[in-house]
C-alpha cells in the first residue's frame, strides 16, 4: 500500500509517526521505502505477522512461558539434535560422577550441565518426550511440536537483527550492489537464506558460500576498476583488493586509504573466518555453531558495505 500521513496528525506526531514506521522497516517488521514524500510498498512480513499475532520471545508460544535459562536449554538441545541422523537424535540425562552434577549427554560427545526442574518443563511444554524414565535411566527425543519451535525460533532471532548489522545487510540488499557486483551478490544471499534455515547441517556450507561471495566480490570490484597490476587468481582476495584501493589512493587520501588498507587486513581474517566454518573447524578440533556463520555472513556484508561506500564510483 502507499500511505502518508493524516492531516489529523499535529507535526510533532507525524515526526513520531514516520520515525516508527522507518523503525519497523528496519527491524523487518513492515516493509516498505519511506521518503520525505511518505512511504511506499508498506506491507507486513512474515516477522510482522508474528508479532501482531502476539507471538513473544523465542517465537513459540511454548517457549514464551519458560524461564531464559530454559529457553536457552531447549535452543541447544535444539540445535543439537538437527544437526544429527534422525537415529542419534536420543539423549540421556543422568549424574556425572567426574563432572560433580547433572549433564545430558549425545551423539558425538554431547555434554551440557542441566538440571532436572529445567528438563521437566521443557517436558511439560511439550517439547520434549520422554522414551525411558526409571531404573533402566532417563532418556528422551525432541517431538515433532519441539522442532517446530525450534525452527521458529531460528527464523525469529534472525528476524530480530538490528542496528548497525541491520543497515549494513539492508544496504548490501540494494538494488545498487545487485547491480554492481551481481554474482557475488547472488552468492552472500545465498549464504544469508542458508543461515536463516537454521538447521545445522547448512552452517558448512555458509562457509563455502560466503568464501565464493568474497572471491567474487574481488573480481568484480577488479572488473569494475580495471586495475592493471590486479592478480588473475581468484583465491588471492587481498591482493586482489588492495590492488583497487592503490588504484585510487590520491583520491582517498591518505586517512582514508590508511582506513581501507586495515579493512584489507580486516578481509584476509574474514577469509579465514570462512575456511574455518567451511571445513567445520576441524583444525581446531572444536564444532562451529549458527554464531560463527551468522558472525562470517554479517562480516562479508560489512567488508563489502565499506569497500563499496569508500571507492570512488567508476565512470560509466
Amino acid at each position: 500500500m502507499n500511505s502518508a500521513p493524516g492531516e489529523h496528525l499535529a507535526d510533532d506526531d507525524e515526526a513520531v509517526f514516520w520515525r516508527v514506521i522507518e523503525y519497523l522497516i528496519q527491524a523487518r517488521l513492515l516493509d516498505g521505502e519511506v521518503s520525505s514524500h511518505g512511504a511506499i510498498n508498506v506491507a507486513l512480513t512474515p516477522a510482522g505477522e508474528r508479532a501482531i499475532a502476539g507471538t513473544r520471545g523465542y517465537g513459540d508460544p511454548s517457549l514464551s512461558q519458560l524461564t531464559e535459562g530454559q529457553q536457552r536449554l531447549f535452543t541447544e538441545i535444539g540445535e543439537v539434535s538437527a544437526g544429527l541422523p534422525h537415529h542419534q537424535r536420543e539423549f540421556s540425562y543422568g549424574y556425572e560422577e567426574f563432572g560433580g552434577g547433572d549433564f545430558i549427554s549425545g551423539a558425538d560427545g554431547y555434554e551440557l550441565p542441566a538440571i532436572w526442574n529445567d528438563l521437566s518443563k521443557l517436558v511439560q511444554a511439550g517439547l520434549l518426550e520422554w522414551t525411558t524414565q526409571g531404573s533402566l535411566g532417563y532418556r528422551f527425543v525432541v517431538t515433532a511440536k519441539g522442532e517446530q519451535a525450534y525452527r521458529e525460533a531460528s527464523r525469529v532471532t534472525a528476524d530480530r537483527l538490528t542496528g548497525v548489522e541491520e543497515a549494513v545487510t539492508g544496504y548490501l540488499r540494494g538494488d545498487q550492489i545487485a547491480a554492481r557486483y551481481p554474482r557475488a551478490y547472488k552468492r552472500w544471499l545465498d549464504a544469508e537464506q542458508l543461515l536463516v534455515s537454521g538447521r545445522r547441517e547448512d552452517l558448512t556450507v555458509v562457509g563455502h558460500t560466503a568464501r565464493e561471495a568474497m572471491q567474487l566480490f574481488s573480481s568484480e570490484l577488479i572488473s569494475l576498476h580495471g586495475p592493471s597490476d590486479a592478480s588473475p587468481d581468484p583465491s588471492k582476495t587481498v591482493q586482489r583488493v588492495r590492488s583497487v584501493i592503490s588504484m585510487h589512493k590520491e583520491q582517498l587520501g591518505e586517512t582514508k586509504e590508511a582506513v581501507l588498507t586495515a579493512l584489507v587486513a580486516y578481509w584476509g581474517t574474514v577469509s579465514d573466518l570462512a575456511q574455518r566454518l567451511e571445513h567445520a573447524a576441524q583444525k581446531e578440533g572444536q564444532p562451529v555453531s549458527r554464531e560463527d556463520a551468522r558472525q562470517l555472513v554479517h562480516l562479508t556484508a560489512q567488508v563489502v558495505f565499506e569497500i563499496d561506500r569508500s571507492l570512488p564510483r567508476p565512470s560509466s
